[in-house]
């Protein structure tokens, strides 16, 4: 919802003046490790470890989701003849690509996982 907002209010600034806001807070956003310290801050990890449910194939979907807005948005700055624009599209294919990292380490976690179940698909105790 972060983003559909920021695009919102970007979306607005450019109506309202003819130009978008490159000195939002969020635009500040900069830090290579924030998905990192976000999994970590919210417990991801261990949120989706207890999960009653490991369902990979969720997990697959959020992050060719998460890849297919990156590139989406990669494309669109591409395309786009607003320096500005690009600058915001860019910025948001970043973040989209941190969210599939995200997923896709946990996909990748869960199917070796799986991968080394016995037959049956349960852990073995002893």
């Amino acid at each position: 919802m972060e983003h559909y907002y920021f695009l919102k209010e970007q979306l607005k600034n450019y109506l309202d003046t003819d130009f978008f806001d490159l000195n939002h807070e969020m635009m500040d956003i900069e830090k290579e490790n924030i998905f990192e310290e976000r999994r970590k801050s919210e417990h991801i990890s261990e949120i989706l470890t207890e999960s009653n449910i490991p369902d990979i194939t969720i997990l697959r979907m959020a992050y060719l989701i998460e890849k297919d807005y990156g590139e989406f948005y990669r494309n669109a700055a591409e395309k786009v003849q607003n320096e500005d624009a690009e600058v915001i599209f860019e910025k948001m294919a970043k973040w989209e690509e941190g969210h599939e990292k995200i997923f896709r380490e946990e996909y990748d976690r869960r199917m070796k996982e799986y991968m080394n179940l016995p037959w049956g698909g349960k852990k073995c105790l002893g």
